[in-house]
């Protein structure tokens, strides 16, 4: 396991920090991304993972890291980088589409909005996070 110290940086606190990371890796100890993963201590951060070199046998040789990382107001913190021996179980989430005459709904299980036909406004209403959003409620395009 890696530790990736960030140390006090800013008076204020940054959230979606964007940060990047090149890490070395021995010879023929990882094979592709699949089973890299940053966590700050309890939950995984999505990233972006590209490889930038191999070694002769096809196994990784330096592999470049992009994810997004919460940093406090004036205080440290910790994110930590691994990869797994064996293959992890990734639940999907099931995007579902559903459409009728008159609008159509996206649900992503994390967000869902509908966009009806001949209105105003781009949305017709935006759910996340037990909020709701009408279109009434949002400036946009029309």
């Amino acid at each position: 396991m890696i530790t990736l110290n960030f140390h006090k940086l800013y008076k204020d606190e940054r959230k979606n920090e964007p940060c990047f990371i090149a890490i070395p890796v021995e010879k023929g100890e990882l094979k592709d991304t699949n089973r890299v993963y940053i966590t700050k201590g309890e939950n995984n951060v999505p990233i972006q993972c590209k490889v930038t070199s191999r070694w002769e046998d096809g196994s990784i040789r330096w592999l470049f890291i992009r994810f997004l990382a919460d940093l406090p107001a004036n205080d440290k913190k910790e994110y930590y980088c691994d990869w797994q021996t064996q293959p992890q179980e990734i639940p999907l989430t099931q995007l579902v589409v559903s459409h009728d005459d008159n609008r159509t709904t996206v649900d992503t299980g994390a967000l869902q909005f509908s966009v009806a036909n001949h209105t105003k406004t781009l949305f017709e209403k935006i759910s996340f996070k037990a909020r709701e959003y009408l279109g009434s409620n949002l400036i946009g395009p029309i």
